[in-house]
């Protein structure tokens, strides 16, 4: 009877182990499909600084601005992202292709030339 009542308890613990480790497996999944390219993207050069806007419905701006012309420039464009793979479309027949590495405060883009820039999450 002793040998039943203790397989029984242990039979118990490794199932609840098994619950507490699934629950906080999931959150960690959660947290992940959090992270999102939809919002502004800053990159604060020497001598310029260009922003990305992702909205949620495909579509986009692209704005540069000169520190020392002191001229803003203003490209809209359409995107899609799936997996890590960002393509921008400016409408010019030659779309960009980017490996995206994302945080929550970093959008990291590498080109097909293995380039890449990082732009800081804007508040």
């Amino acid at each position: 009877m002793k040998k039943v009542r203790f397989y029984g308890m242990a039979l118990l613990m490794i199932l609840l182990t098994a619950g507490f480790v699934s629950c906080s497996k999931s959150s960690d999944d959660d947290s992940e499909s959090k992270l999102t390219i939809v919002g502004s993207w800053l990159l604060d050069g020497v001598d310029y600084t260009e922003t990305y806007t992702f909205t949620s419905n495909g579509t986009g701006t692209s704005d540069s601005y000169d520190k020392g012309t002191k001229k803003t420039e203003t490209d809209p464009f359409k995107y899609t992202y799936s997996g890590d793979q960002l393509v921008i479309d400016y409408g010019d027949g030659d779309p960009e292709t980017y490996t995206v590495t994302l945080t929550e405060t970093t959008l990291k883009l590498v080109d097909s030339d293995t380039h890449s820039i990082t732009y800081t999450k804007k508040k």
